[in-house]
């Protein structure tokens, strides 16, 4: 049953995908910037601050790369970004249970950091506030995984919740603490000011609407 629940999740989130992504015109410069954006997203992965057991570490802020995408060229893009870095992931030797597992996490997890210009980009809290949903969104993911998939692994007596929230909190959660700090000082007008990585749609609206 959790595993239905799970591909339902995936499919629903690979249509909303799909759909999202269609609407967005990718220039050559928008491309290019979304390769880097992974490719640098996945050398930051390869940054273990400190790992765990099954697959968890401390990473040096792997994420930020995608949310920058995501605020500056849109969620088709941000998405995308997390799609790539997600494929660039496999080179790793992901830790695999189940198909449903495996797509959560190695998939869902990076592409849904994708959508960080959720409240838009006029004003450093409302970009704040994106990036935190949207890396509680994947801290969210990888307890459910962590408890469902790896509860047998907590000690004995002890809740395959706590568990969950234990380690992910260990590993994801401060991962995702020290992004938004980093978030909080990062210089996003720079590439605002160049409008070929923004979609068609942004084009008009200049780099004053990020405010400090």
């Amino acid at each position: 049953m959790i595993e239905i629940l799970g591909a339902i999740l995936c499919a629903l989130f690979a249509g909303y995908y799909i759909f999202v992504v269609r609407k967005t015109v990718f220039g050559v410069k928008m491309i290019v910037f979304i390769a880097l954006s992974s490719a640098i997203a996945f050398v930051l992965s390869m940054v273990k601050i400190f790992s765990l057991p099954h697959g968890g570490s401390i990473n040096l802020i792997p994420m930020l790369p995608i949310i920058v995408v995501s605020l500056i060229s849109g969620r088709g893009a941000g998405m995308t970004s997390g799609l790539v870095y997600a494929l660039l992931n496999l080179m790793t030797s992901p830790y695999i249970l189940t198909p449903v597992q495996f797509l959560l996490e190695y998939f869902v997890s990076p592409m849904i950091v994708g959508n960080a210009n959720l409240f838009g980009i006029k004003g450093r809290k409302r970009i704040l506030a994106g990036g935190f949903v949207v890396l509680g969104l994947q801290f969210l993911l990888h307890f459910l995984a962590g408890a469902i998939y790896f509860g047998e692994y907590a000690g004995e007596g002890q809740s395959i919740w706590l568990y969950s929230f234990i380690y992910n909190g260990s590993t994801t959660g401060i991962t995702s603490i020290l992004t938004c700090a980093v978030l909080t000082v990062f210089p996003l007008h720079i590439f605002l000011k160049n409008k070929d990585l923004k979609p068609p749609a942004r084009e008009k609206k200049i780099e004053t609407e990020v405010q400090n």
